[in-house]
């Protein structure tokens, strides 16, 4: 009987005291995206494929926003910059999902050919607090293309 007292005890101050999310909805688990994210001054995305073939953007039917050659591999750049006005990297990423994802094949052939696609996210903090949040939806999305995603982030 002592023990269940104390853990009620404890299930109690757990739920009075747990921090809730303040960018989590009242009846959902769904966040809700903020164009003026306030923990953040600027944010893009940029998918790169770094691949030795020189016929991506063909393949793809889609001009890249830049291009680089390094070591013999062709650099292929698709970035959100300039393109979506958000600082929720969020909407920068369904962009990105949006615009690749009825190429999954397409990718999951450059993937097999030995070359590397990923999902590069720039991140500057306000203030060096707060940080960018991810949606599972997203993340699903991300696994059945198969691309990796990191951040860049950086401080003022």
């Amino acid at each position: 009987m002592e023990c269940f007292v104390i853990f009620v005890m404890a299930w109690c101050w757990f739920n009075a005291t747990e921090i809730k999310p303040q960018n989590v909805s009242k009846h959902s688990m769904k966040t809700i995206y903020n164009d003026n994210y306030p923990t953040c001054t600027k944010t893009y995305a940029t998918l790169r494929i770094c691949s030795r073939s020189s016929d991506v953007s063909e393949r793809l039917n889609l001009n890249p926003t830049r291009t680089a050659i390094n070591d013999n591999l062709n650099i292929y750049l698709y970035s959100t910059e300039n393109i979506v006005q958000s600082k929720d990297v969020r909407r920068h990423i369904d962009y990105l999902i949006e615009m690749f994802k009825s190429k999954v094949e397409i990718l999951n052939e450059i993937q097999s050919e030995k070359s590397k696609i990923d999902i590069m996210c720039y991140w500057l903090s306000e203030n060096g607090n707060g940080g960018p949040i991810l949606s599972p939806k997203q993340l699903t999305e991300l696994g059945k293309l198969n691309i990796e995603i990191w951040f860049d982030v950086y401080g003022l």
